[in-house]
């Protein structure tokens, strides 16, 4: 009879549990209920319980005791007596949520008896919720479990115990660390919240990086609650220019007058803090060269004269004179630093025909080899000629690629050309957090990612529900319900095409839920209350109706609205016109309440 449920009465064996879902605090003391039940007598043998034990889902729904369980050591406790299996479980840690069931032998045949489904467990630990400003804020100390009837806090400032005991605290001093415990609980205190503190810059790759290459920077601080991230580039004039508002600073394709300086600010409700200035570099080839010479005009014979050559590259280029030979090298000089032009020119689209050009002002005429920059950086050898044919462009070919021209008297290589293919979005993966079924009032984390170029938009839809709609990658149900369960679709699009991925969402209610409907339906009926005595008013001011002067203006009542059933607020409560009108959208409402009250009335 292992892991089947009997139904008492018909076969006599049985386990009671007086909750299937119980919720407590780490560091506390819990017991879980429990009664079973076994027929007496079987083919005049007597039965006799043989071995009684619980255990959890933690170890493959096998019947394994938990008292030798090293986890559980010294802390597992069997409250028996009779048909009484209560199970305590002192000193809760977080691994032990899980869910647990009593299991019991007897000496019959086919007498073993597992209570399934079991009680879950969930243990939580405490949390400070931060609420405020600039200048000060509030803290409370809160968990998700409840806790005693009227709980003595206590409250911690960088460790230090303050004279605080109620549930939430105001600061100021936005430079301490703050945390709480629940009284007789102190060594179970809660993670302590602050302000961030100075927050590490990370470049990638790092050094000095050729142009056309991706760069990121990455800004990240120790800081309880999670802090949001900004960006700041110096500016010639005006200081700093903001450029961001994420954890990260990313550079597609960084360019030359991507060089300078930035910092990163972290900040969160306990304060902010600023990083220290981290200085790009960007190296890229020279695209002009000039010279110059002093003095200016006709130069005497035998006097002092300075040619100057400048250009703009970084690093700083090294420089080479030549004199030409008037009979030998006139009109001859070695290549320029070559130009690649890209046709079609704007956006490359994947499978599409794509041309690379390399052009060079020499004499005599350059000769022209193609390179492609390889993961090691390192410049691989395509092919020899001026032009680099792609008949169908494909994601493989995506990389920085450039030209070198020579001829007898030098050699200098372009810059770096990004070639980066446009594509629609693959097939989204998607996934949900946590897995498998979702308890009532947990959060869940839907994430989609797709490989897209440009990078995919993401939009969520829940199949048969028009109404819901998000965007972002990760969709978060923070409470969720029973409604919530179902497929959602992740669509991921860009302007070249699009691709959706359906997830399953499966939430589990809990015996709260029913609670919790029939007390708003109480609730409803009372605040109802006050409606009828208007309606039986008004019916009774129409009777006497005859005795109202034709001047006379009419007695005005105003209605409280429930915000969970706005239709009802609908019922104009200071008309005087239109009575019957009222009494019928009244008698409607009634209607539908009576309807709602059915559908959650217990069976």
């Amino acid at each position: 009879m292992d892991g089947r449920t009997a139904v008492r009465g018909q076969t006599d064996w049985g386990v009671t549990y007086s909750s299937h879902q119980i919720c407590a605090s780490k560091g506390s003391t819990v017991d879980i209920p429990c009664t079973y039940t076994y027929p007496p007598r079987i083919d005049e043998l007597d039965t006799k319980v043989e071995e009684t034990l619980w255990f959890t889902n933690l170890n493959g729904n096998q019947s394994v005791d938990l008292r030798p369980d090293p986890d559980y050591s010294g802390r597992v406790e069997y409250l028996f007596k009779q048909n009484d299996c209560t199970l305590r479980i002192k000193d809760l840690r977080e691994t032990d949520s899980a869910e647990y069931k009593f299991n019991f032998t007897t000496n019959q045949q086919a007498g073993r008896f597992t209570g399934s489904p079991g009680v879950t467990l969930t243990v939580t630990d405490l949390q400070v919720k931060v609420n405020g400003s600039s200048t000060e804020a509030d803290l409370r100390c809160e968990s998700s479990c409840k806790v005693s009837d009227n709980p003595s806090y206590v409250w911690y400032k960088d460790g230090e115990e303050m004279n605080e005991q109620t549930s939430s605290l105001r600061v100021s001093d936005f430079g301490k660390s703050y945390s709480c415990a629940l009284k007789n609980h102190e060594d179970q205190r809660s993670a302590a919240v602050y302000a961030p503190k100075t927050p590490s810059v990370s470049q990638s790759p790092s050094g000095e990086v050729m142009e056309g290459r991706a760069v990121t920077l990455t800004c990240s601080s120790d800081a309880n609650p999670t802090p949001e991230y900004t960006w700041f580039k110096a500016k010639a004039i005006n200081g700093f220019q903001l450029l961001a508002k994420e954890a990260q600073l990313v550079f597609s394709s960084i360019q030359s007058f991507d060089s300078g300086e930035y910092y990163c600010e972290a900040e969160n409700r306990m304060g902010k803090s600023q990083s220290k200035v981290i200085s790009i570099k960007v190296k890229y080839a020279a695209t002009f060269c000039s010279v110059s010479v002093n003095p200016l005009g006709e130069i005497r014979e035998n006097s002092r004269v300075t040619l100057t050559c400048s250009s703009d590259g970084y690093p700083t280029p090294e420089y080479t004179w030549y004199k030409r030979d008037q009979q030998s090298y006139r009109h001859y000089d070695a290549p320029k630093p070559p130009s690649v032009s890209v046709s079609p020119s704007g956006e490359i689209v994947e499978g599409s025909s794509v041309t690379l050009t390399c052009s060079s002002d020499a004499n005599p005429a350059a000769n022209y080899t193609w390179y492609k920059e390889d993961e090691n950086l390192d410049l691989q050898l395509l092919r020899e000629g001026s032009q680099l044919l792609f008949e169908h462009i494909l994601l493989s070919d995506f990389g920085f690629y450039s030209c070198e021209a020579g001829n007898k008297l030098g050699r200098r290589r372009s810059g770096n050309v990004n070639v980066n293919p446009y594509y629609a979005p693959k097939t989204p993966s998607v996934s949900v957090s946590p897995s498998g079924e979702i308890v009532e009032g947990s959060s869940v984390n839907l994430t989609c990612s797709s490989d897209a170029n440009p990078t995919a938009n993401y939009t969520w839809y829940k199949e048969n529900e028009d109404w819901l709609k998000a965007s972002g990658e990760i969709f978060i149900i923070t409470y969720s319900r029973a409604e919530h369960s179902g497929d959602y679709v992740c669509v991921a699009q860009n302007e070249k095409g699009h691709h959706n991925s359906t997830v399953h969402v499966t939430v589990v209610g809990g015996s709260s839920t029913l609670q919790i409907h029939l007390i708003r339906l109480t609730l409803m009926l009372l605040m109802m209350t006050p409606l009828l005595l208007l309606t039986l008013w008004m019916r009774k001011k129409k009777t006497g109706s005859s005795t109202t002067e034709p001047n006379e203006p009419a007695e005005m009542m105003e209605l409280d609205s429930d915000p969970d059933f706005e239709d009802v607020s609908a019922v104009p409560a200071a008309q005087t016109e239109d009575t019957e009108e009222q009494e019928d959208m009244m008698e409607l409402n009634q209607g539908e309440w009576r309807e709602k009250l059915s559908e959650h009335s217990p069976t």
